[in-house]
């Protein structure tokens, strides 16, 4: 008896050993296979270009995450390819000079960054879903929703200035920012927002707020001459 109990365990475990070598192949094969279509997306800018991002414009390469996330669901490579997607999906989706369609790319994006988000709350690729969806629903000018992702974000943004992750950090830098920027931009939308509301009091409440506690951010944006001309009863912003 010891001796089939014997066999059976290490039956089991050659089994066990053998699945997950075949799962971690399968994971490296994904990964490498996921790394092209994005090396696609995020091609760097052309010197005679002033698109930033070209990949992000192109439907074919954006297609090629779709199917991606769709032939590997359920797995972190799969939320990594809908997280670029709805980026590349964010920035092309505002290049559409009708509003009632750039509002409706704009919550069909905020969308797809809120599966991320559910699919994984506590990782990278939801810290940066949600930078994102933050940006589509200041896009699609959903104020309240916008500023209850916004407050959200803010109440936890030492989390999203600690992140170390390497894919995270890229994230970022294809934004050209940084952590520490995320919270003083994230005020600066606010000022808009409330700015669009016509709530001109507030947007100046923030802005000196915002002053005040990123000096150096403020001068670099010129803080000090939109506070101007909002106390000047003017809107700085374009809010159509």
């Amino acid at each position: 008896m010891r001796t089939i109990i014997t066999m059976l365990v290490c039956v089991s475990f050659v089994n066990c050993a053998a699945k997950a070598a075949a799962e971690n192949l399968a994971a490296q094969q994904r990964k490498a296979e996921l790394a092209v279509a994005l090396s696609e997306l995020n091609t760097p800018q052309q010197e005679s270009s002033y698109i930033e991002h070209p990949g992000w414009h192109k439907p074919e390469v954006r297609e090629k995450l779709k199917n991606f996330a769709t032939k590997y669901p359920n797995t972190e490579e799969a939320i990594t390819a809908e997280l670029w997607l709805a980026t590349a999906e964010l920035e092309a989706g505002q290049a559409v000079s009708d509003r009632a369609k750039r509002s409706e790319n704009m919550l069909t994006v905020a969308s797809t960054f809120s599966r991320v988000i559910e699919a994984s709350p506590q990782s990278w690729q939801a810290k940066a879903a949600h930078i994102g969806r933050v940006s589509a629903l200041f896009g699609a000018k959903r104020w309240r929703d916008f500023r209850a992702e916004t407050d959200d974000m803010l109440t936890r943004i030492a989390e999203y200035k600690g992140e170390s992750n390497a894919a995270y950090l890229e994230f970022l830098r294809a934004h050209k920012m940084s952590g520490s920027d995320i919270e003083p931009e994230s005020h600066w939308m606010l000022i808009v927002a409330a700015t669009c509301e016509d709530k001109t009091s507030e947007a100046i409440a923030l802005a000196e707020s915002l002053q005040a506690k990123f000096p150096e951010w403020s001068t670099k944006r010129k803080l000090a001459g939109t506070i101007e001309l909002l106390k000047l009863g003017k809107k700085p912003f374009g809010c159509n």
